[in-house]
């Protein structure tokens, strides 16, 4: 059995278990070594703000655009995703056209990043507002003509277990998957009816967004935003319910993500792939001595791995919260719907956990977007 792990860009394989498969040398999708110039949003705070939203329940019209799940494969593209599906979605809200897909092929083979090695997502948005996005589905559109530059590479499994894919990288990937040497500025698709420069789709604006209050507002005005935040080993192993703490693990670097509403509950303290049976042990020892430690130490009468995935109910019902309601924030992921809660997952909300509601939350206006 073998591991992979893709945070943003680069898988790392290990035999299980070798720890030192996650060393130093890995590296992420969502990067910062330049700063945007992005004006910071001065949308007035929504009045009353209420404790649960979601945007595919507010745009019905838009809910095939807001809840599909994508996947940046064997890719760092995690910052071509946060940004393009959230602008496809206030796109979607402005004109209430459902039918374009926007294409994350076009952002990181030609949006200004460093490709499957990473990108700046604040930045990405001013792309999205000076230079467009063209259409395009996903690696399975791949040939059918229907928009002009679908996704190349195929899904695949960023987890422990999967049924319906293989582990990282797929199929048509063989080796890993590998970007072309340079951009390109025409359809993929030959019987595409459009030209590239014709099926360019601009945002209006570009900018950051400060605060919890203003995430809130943002979301409920126009629509999902891009957020780019630190991931930490365990949230990796993810599988359902609020992740809140990094739990001692250790710093895999940035990720970018779109975040599509927020909520609060009373029976959803987080769940991994491996976790503990005692309170003597936190699920991070399970996750590290089940998965990846060399020898193994997984005692049965304290650690326990799922399989299959999700958790069984008899699993669900464990981590019963004590007491008091829990807030978070939902959000899409691009790892497929196979990972976490159908593709979304959740993490707390009002305490700023892995630099979520820190300086790396962006947007732009739809309103005017257009065909140039």
């Amino acid at each position: 059995m073998r591991i992979v792990a893709l945070v943003g860009f680069a898988v790392v394989e290990a035999d299980k278990p070798v720890i030192r498969g996650y060393g130093t040398s890995r590296k992420y999708g969502a990067v910062y070594t330049e700063k945007a110039n992005l004006t910071v949003s001065d949308l007035k705070i929504v009045p009353k703000i209420p404790s649960r939203f979601d945007a595919r329940e507010q745009w019905p019209q838009c809910a095939s655009v807001i809840g599909r799940i994508r996947d940046q494969s064997d890719c760092g593209a995690c910052w071509a995703f946060g940004t393009t599906t959230a602008f496809n979605d206030r796109y979607c809200i402005a004109t209430g056209n459902a039918d374009e897909v926007f294409s994350p092929w076009d952002t990181v083979t030609n949006g200004g990043g460093f490709g499957c090695g990473g990108g700046n997502p604040d930045q990405t948005w001013e792309w999205l507002r000076d230079t467009g996005v063209v259409t395009g589905g996903d690696s399975d559109d791949v040939g059918k003509g229907t928009t002009c530059q679908p996704y190349q590479f195929g899904f695949c499994n960023h987890h422990e277990a999967s049924d319906n894919y293989q582990m990282c990288p797929p199929p048509n990937c063989p080796g890993g998957c590998k970007l072309p040497s340079s951009g390109s500025s025409s359809c993929s698709e030959a019987g595409y009816g459009k030209s590239y420069e014709a099926d360019k789709y601009h945002a209006s604006s570009a900018y950051s967004i400060r605060g919890v209050q203003q995430m809130q507002s943002e979301i409920m005005t126009y629509g999902p935003i891009t957020v780019g935040f630190d991931v930490y080993q365990n949230w990796e192993f993810y599988r359902s319910g609020v992740y809140s703490g990094t739990d001692a693990s250790a710093y895999m670097g940035g990720h970018a993500v779109k975040v599509i509403g927020w909520g609060e509950c009373t029976d959803c303290n987080p769940k991994y792939i491996c976790h503990s049976l005692t309170a003597a042990v936190p699920d991070s020892w399970c996750l590290t001595n089940c998965l990846l430690a060399h020898p193994y130490n997984c005692p049965a009468s304290t650690c326990k791995c799922d399989a299959p995935y999700p958790p069984t109910l008899e699993e669900e019902t464990r981590n019963v919260s004590a007491g008091g309601s829990t807030p978070y924030w939902l959000v899409a992921n691009s790892w497929n719907p196979d990972w976490g809660e159908n593709g979304f997952f959740r993490i707390a909300r009002g305490s700023n956990v892995c630099g979520f509601e820190g300086e790396h939350v962006s947007a732009g206006h739809a309103s005017s977007a257009v065909m140039i």
